[in-house]
């Protein structure tokens, strides 16, 4: 592989998922014009646009587990989520570090935020305490889901219209956003200013869930305490400001390869698998050949393409403009 920067490499991969992500926004688009009547043109509505719904994904599968049957209204956002996970587990927390759009806007806010010099390290207490948040949030949509949603109330809100078309729901969020909204945003951006993936640190529900399946995966940082001269550059280096020596017991930590990069003592830190050394640049490559894989293996079983009728798509998404 040529020379490059562990931080470089982490861009690659999060440009070409944004540039995905992206694609799949402009032909949505097309599908809403053509569903609103402003184009005769018929586009199919794109699956990967499904990714941003993860509770959807959620409510797919206890359904799946609950009755074996596959999402017929959002499968490829089943397919994702799935994906998402095994990524998590096998490149511990790989979708988070290289893949989530989202991630990439929080870490670009923290990048920013360390070249205008407004980046800060929240004490650890503090820390320990906000990203507890993450995880009652995600306690929240589970028990919600898992415990309290039964199968008929699943399978109906599954194929409730408001499923259906919960993508153009979101984007319409965006689209035309509320001042509260407008406030929210600006607050999570300064927030993301100062505290390097702050809202991934400590309110990403998703990110709990993949962090926990990280940390049960084969992939981990390893740290040598007696060559580390406690210099403080791998925490630098970090995009989740892990202090040093804590990656390898971080929910956070993505494996990005970062702090490996920047610590001088080349015996200090270590990316493993299985407690074995393994190149830096695994993880990146590994979380998206592991991703793509899962969905190219499920998406030929069925897991992809919505059986919608074109018709009804056009019935239930021009209604929303009423």
């Amino acid at each position: 592989m040529p020379n490059i920067s562990a931080k470089s490499l982490r861009r690659i991969v999060q440009y070409c998922f944004a540039a995905l992500c992206l694609l799949a926004g402009w032909r949505f688009l097309a599908f809403l014009d053509w569903a609103r009547g402003a184009s005769d043109v018929f586009v199919p509505r794109p699956a990967g646009g499904e990714a941003f719904l993860p509770v959807a994904a959620l409510v797919g599968l206890k359904h799946l587990l609950a009755t074996f049957t596959y999402d017929p209204v959002h499968p490829a956002g089943l397919t994702i989520f799935l994906a998402a996970l095994v990524t998590a587990w096998l490149c511990r927390k790989g979708f988070c570090g290289f893949l989530c759009p989202i991630g990439l806007a929080s870490d670009c806010l923290g990048a920013a935020g360390q070249k205008l010099k407004l980046a800060r390290s929240m004490p650890r207490l503090l820390d320990k305490i906000f990203g507890a948040l993450k995880y009652l949030i995600l306690g929240f949509f589970l028990v919600s889901i898992f415990v309290l949603m039964d199968r008929a109330a699943a399978e109906q809100f599954l194929n409730s219209a408001y499923n259906i078309t919960a993508d153009a729901r979101l984007l319409a969020l965006f689209t035309h956003p509320s001042p509260t909204l407008l406030t929210v945003l600006a607050v999570l951006a300064l927030t993301g200013l100062i505290f390097r993936n702050a809202l991934c640190r400590w309110l990403c529900p998703y990110g709990a869930l993949l962090g926990l399946l990280g940390m049960a995966g084969p992939l981990s940082i390893r740290h040598s305490k007696d060559a580390c001269t406690t210099c403080g550059r791998c925490r630098k280096a970090c995009p989740y400001d892990i202090p040093v020596g804590q990656a390898g017991h971080s929910t956070t930590c993505v494996a990005c390869g970062q702090c490996i990069q920047a610590c001088p003592q080349t015996e200090a830190l270590a990316l493993t698998a299985l407690s074995k050394p393994i190149p830096w640049q695994t993880a990146a490559l590994a979380s998206a050949a592991v991703f793509l894989g899962v969905c190219l293996a499920l998406g030929v079983l069925g897991g992809w393409t919505s059986n919608l009728p074109p018709a009804m798509a056009r019935a239930l998404y021009g209604a929303l403009q009423q």
